[in-house]
């Protein structure tokens, strides 16, 4: 059995392939213009469709693309992973996987309780907070402005949607199942389920694995590991319990101790991931900080590359010396809102100047590592970290475990720099030492034996 999981950025693809790489599969992360050579040795493929800033029927036309490619090269869509803050048209890619793969159910739970988000009576909660009330109501890209699953879902999708709440997840599996049964019977869609730790959604996938072909399951990385320990036990690889959580998983720490240099780029604005960034700042790295302004400003785009190029070779200097480096664009509220506007000014919308500022952190962590013997990199942000693969024209990468729950540690396959050891991060996930524990794994690690 041959496993695929569709997911619509790239951090996202990396944390919920981790799940399934903890399992015992061979996982492996595709993205842009792959071809049948970068799947080949893999149980599971995560495929990014870049869909989340995607109007809907742009991201239909993704995702169901991309699960026609992956059933033709024998991959079964089993998951659909989405943001775990309702970020995006997760309501219309789950009907392009359902359309593709012919499947009546899915059974949707966004929670991961290991990153504080779970669901109660229907509401997803951040930090006990609805998600709609947290700083995500304020994403340049993407703001969040509901809190309720079903609702989030219904205003997408053409498919009926239904609550399974707390009264039906306390009468056990049976229970689960026999609703998820009904639902089925009635004409099926996808049904919306509540869950406030890891004994819920080992529950949920239990119940919707059991319901045989026709079902997907839907969610972040919180549903994706119990689901994907059931499926590697069915295709024969399956680890008892998995990986513990937080595993580095196939890597190990250089047992002389030798470190290699670590560049880690910041270019989310969520607040999370500013406390990490300052909380590395104050453990000693060197901060190199993106000015917006250069990048919207410039006449022309190798004008706006250069910039980015002479910042990360600012960087590279001090990276040789050894050590760990930060480059970062600026991530206080009035920042992000003057660059909105510098950008609007220049007849760019938010998504727009997402992107420019993506292309340019990824451009000065290229010029950063050139040359440089064996780095190590992290990315923040979804849209840094699929530009800085794309600036290394790589096209897949090997999940190989975690830094800690939801951060995975990738290898990167192809391009200029075969083999770099890169961690990917959504800039909500993590505690405040998050970068800290990635730049320190990263700086020992080497790839264990298969």
């Amino acid at each position: 059995m041959k496993y695929a999981v569709i997911a619509d950025d790239l951090t996202g693809a990396g944390d919920t392939g981790a799940q399934f790489a903890r399992a015992g599969l061979r996982t492996r992360s595709l993205f842009g213009d792959w071809a049948p050579e970068d799947i080949e040795g893999s149980d599971a493929l995560v495929v990014n469709t870049d869909s989340r800033p995607l109007d809907p029927a742009a991201a239909y036309a993704a995702v169901r693309k991309a699960a026609g490619v992956l059933a033709a090269a024998g991959y079964l869509p089993v998951y659909k992973k989405i943001d775990s803050t309702l970020r995006g048209p997760a309501g219309r890619e789950l009907d392009a996987v359902m359309d593709a793969s012919g499947a009546d159910l899915a059974v949707l739970c966004p929670a991961f309780p290991a990153n504080k988000r779970i669901v109660r009576d229907g509401i997803l909660r951040v930090d006990g907070v609805p998600v709609a009330e947290t700083a995500l109501s304020r994403d340049p890209v993407n703001p969040v402005k509901e809190s309720r699953i079903a609702a989030y879902i219904v205003g997408q999708s053409r498919r009926p949607v239904r609550e399974l709440g707390r009264s039906v997840l306390d009468g056990g599996e049976a229970a689960v199942r026999s609703a998820l049964e009904d639902f089925r019977r009635a004409g099926g869609g996808i049904a919306v389920c509540d869950a406030g730790g890891e004994a819920d959604l080992a529950l949920l996938a239990r119940a919707a694995l059991s319901l045989g072909s026709g079902v997907i399951l839907a969610g972040s990385a919180g549903l994706a590991l119990p689901a994907a320990e059931i499926l590697a036990d069915r295709a024969g690889r399956g680890r008892p319990g998995g990986a513990a959580a937080g595993s580095a998983g196939s890597v190990s720490v250089r047992p002389d101790a030798r470190t290699r240099p670590v560049v880690l780029a910041v270019g989310s604005v969520n607040p999370a991931a500013r406390v990490q960034a300052r909380t590395l700042i104050e453990a000693g790295a060197r901060e190199f900080r993106l000015d917006p302004a250069e990048i919207l400003e410039a006449r022309s785009p190798a004008e706006a590359e250069a910039a980015a190029e002479a910042l990360g070779l600012r960087a590279r200097e001090a990276l040789q010396t050894g050590g760990k480096v930060l480059i970062a664009t600026p991530g206080d509220r009035s920042d992000v809102e003057a660059a909105q506007a510098l950008g609007a000014g220049r007849g760019l919308s938010g998504a727009e100047v997402a992107a420019a500022l993506a292309r340019a952190l990824a451009g000065a962590v290229r010029a950063a590592i050139r040359d440089v013997p064996d780095p190590g990199v992290a990315a923040t942000g979804g849209d840094v970290a699929r530009a800085l693969l794309s600036a290394l024209g790589s096209r897949a990468v090997d999940l190989l475990g975690e830094v800690s729950p939801g951060i995975p540690l990738c290898a990167v396959r192809g391009g200029e720099r075969p083999g770099l050891f890169l961690v990917t991060k959504a800039g909500g996930f993590g505690a405040p030492d998050a970068l800290e524990k990635a730049a320190a794994l990263l700086s020992t690690c080497t790839r264990a034996e298969p």
